[in-house]
């Protein structure tokens, strides 16, 4: 004859778990269920790092590059804006103070 094995519940009540904690009321996980969920969220976590960097990484890098472009592209403009200011290099005027001394002074 087959044997009837009764399977008893208890429902606990908010009241019935007070002092008890948390974990006292949920159904315990198993070692292999633990394992499952920190080997899921530590991959997770590891993923979304690789993928914050990923997108981080070439923004910082891009922002430094136009960063020293733009102050090359300063320097630059300045020297040449430099060049071409009175007395510089490239002014284009003749200094008309100094003569060579072998050079007669034209009459009036």
């Amino acid at each position: 004859m087959p044997r009837l094995t009764i399977i008893r519940e208890t429902v606990e009540t908010a009241q019935d778990t007070v002092g008890r904690g948390y974990r006292a009321t949920t159904g315990g996980a198993g070692p292999i269920q633990r394992l499952f969920w920190t080997l899921f969220w530590g991959v997770f976590i590891l993923l979304g790092t690789i993928v914050m960097l990923a997108i981080m990484i070439p923004i910082v890098v891009l922002l430094v590059a136009f960063g020293v472009l733009g102050f090359c592209w300063l320097k630059l403009r300045s020297l040449f804006k430099r060049a071409h200011e009175p007395n510089g290099p490239l002014d284009g005027r003749k200094n008309v103070r100094v003569r060579a001394p072998d050079d007669t002074v034209p009459q009036q």
